[in-house]
């Protein structure tokens, strides 16, 4: 899978499987159940910002690299409390964007 960058895992019991495959295995099987909280979102969204981000550079100043950059502030407006770090990004973004027009 060449196009994944990380692979996000909620367990409510605290449990790490970043460096054990056979309990991961386990949990993953047939009757998985994925749930997300706040944090786990908000970092998942933080990740395609900057994956949308880094495509929008290596697109160069086109109708491609504007429609990224877009898609990325449209995933920002889907966090209702945004922190000050997501409000930068939000900012730096638009400004992106308007050099781009």
């Amino acid at each position: 899978m060449p196009n994944i960058y990380r692979i996000y895992i909620y367990d409510q019991q605290g449990n790490n499987y970043q460096f054990d495959d056979t309990n991961l295995a386990r949990k993953m099987g047939s009757e998985r159940i994925i749930q997300f909280d706040e944090q786990l979102y908000k970092q998942i969204i933080v990740d395609l910002i900057k994956i949308y981000s880094k495509e929008s550079d290596q697109a160069g100043q086109g109708k491609q690299a504007k429609e990224l950059l877009e898609s990325a502030v449209t995933l920002i407006n889907t966090i209702d409390d945004k922190d000050e770090d997501l409000e930068q990004m939000e900012n730096y973004l638009l400004t992106r964007i308007s050099y781009l027009k």
